[in-house]
């Protein structure tokens, strides 16, 4: 029997509780799978902080080298960091060991081929994991470490990006990332300001510069996920842009971005991606863009949101699920209970309403996790009362069919 666990093997990455679904020879053996299906002459390694990071790592870079590939050690790092340093480097990919937001006794795996291209199960990973099964290792040549930082390069090249010399000092403002720091929180006088909200203050300065857009001769386009407040593509479209609906998660994302040569990208979970920055998540520059746009209109967020904030929005609403066929089962028959609605499938299922007994309009999404066992809902409306209503209903719709 194979030492990989396969449930580790998921939509756009790999992630498991540590040791007993991911550890060193799981990793080993993917690593190797990985050089054996890009065959690259060198590879980006790095780390979060978790405890079992480090000895993972050295794992993979044992089966890199023992590959026949070089490795460039950038140690402790973010994502992003990871990503800009595949491209600087002009490196065949790499392996940034992380399991993003989950609980400390996970890890995980972000496979990576050239241009920080993300390896997902539509581009890869199930050829990587038929590989590793049976994978042995039969190169002459040996790689060897090269140890790089360009911690400070990737800062410089990010003010850069924002036009600005020094971040902006703003008062009653925060910001927080996730352990990888691909992700972006944002809180204004101790108060969350949701990330759809956030892209569409992006998204209006974007549009709003006419020097940007001088020379395009399409429409600009943005990337959105399903989770997403209505109001932002009805702006996007109002202005003149073009508004893309993507899956949920950063493979889609990203694919999205660079099929439709988009601007920006973002989901409600506070990812946000820029074209001139490779496709992928850069959450400091959104951050240091935030800043610069409150400095230069002297106004707070709650202000910039305003214009975005039309409709009422549950955010998003996590409900246990046993397993994957019970989520399957719950959305099926939501379908079948809402079918007088417009019906989406294209990440869970959404159902909109342009018009109720009340006289407004209302929409739900619900999806299963890709990284948890979870059902996520999003739920919005015109007015408060159908909001509480709707998300009362639909709650009560699954808890009475979700088994303990």
């Amino acid at each position: 029997m194979s030492i990989v666990n396969e449930s580790i093997f998921r939509v756009y990455d790999i992630r498991g509780k540590y040791p007993d679904e991911i550890n060193e020879e799981a990793v080993f053996k993917i690593s190797a799978a990985l050089v054996e299906f890009l065959n690259p002459d060198k590879l980006i390694v790095a780390h979060d902080g978790r405890k079992s990071s480090e000895l993972l790592k050295e794992s993979v870079m044992t089966a890199i080298m023992a590959s026949g590939a070089d490795v460039i050690d950038i140690g402790l790092a973010s994502s992003p960091l990871f990503y800009f340093t595949v491209n600087r480097l002009a490196a065949g990919g790499g392996v940034m060991i992380t399991a993003s937001h989950n609980p400390p006794d996970y890890n995980g795996l972000k496979l990576v081929r050239e241009k920080a291209i993300l390896i997902g199960q539509s581009n890869g990973l199930s050829e990587i994991k038929k590989t590793a099964e049976n994978i042995v290792i039969n190169k002459i040549r040996k790689g060897e470490v090269i140890k790089k930082d360009l911690s400070k390069e990737y800062e410089n090249y990010l003010f850069k990006k924002a036009g600005i010399d020094k971040e902006p000092e703003i008062k009653d403002i925060r910001f927080e990332f996730d352990s990888d720091s691909d992700r972006l929180l944002v809180y204004e006088k101790g108060k969350q300001i949701r990330a759809d909200l956030l892209s569409g203050v992006i998204i209006k300065d974007f549009l709003d510069k006419k020097s940007f857009l001088s020379g395009i001769f399409r429409k600009p386009i943005f990337i959105y996920d399903f989770r997403f407040s209505k109001a932002i593509p009805e702006y996007i479209l109002q202005s003149g842009g073009e508004a893309i609906c993507s899956r949920v998660g950063h493979f889609f994302i990203k694919e999205a971005m660079r099929r439709n040569r988009a601007f920006f990208g973002a989901e409600l979970s506070g990812h946000f991606y820029f074209k001139d920055v490779f496709y992928v998540e850069v959450p400091i520059l959104m951050k240091l863009k935030l800043l610069k746009i409150m400095n230069e209109t002297g106004e707070s967020l709650a202000e910039l949101i305003k214009p975005f904030e039309k409709y009422f929005h549950s955010g998003e609403i996590n409900i246990e699920a046993s397993d994957q066929k019970q989520a399957a089962s719950l959305i099926q028959r939501l379908k079948e209970n809402y079918k007088d609605g417009k019906i989406d499938e294209l990440d869970g299922i959404t159902i909109g309403y342009p018009t109720t007994s009340f006289g407004t309009s209302w929409w739900f999404n619900l999806r299963p996790s890709n990284t948890e066992p979870v059902l996520r809902l999003v739920v919005e409306a015109e007015t408060q009362y159908v909001l509480d209503q709707k998300i009362k209903e639909i709650s009560d719709f699954i808890e009475q069919r979700v088994t303990p």
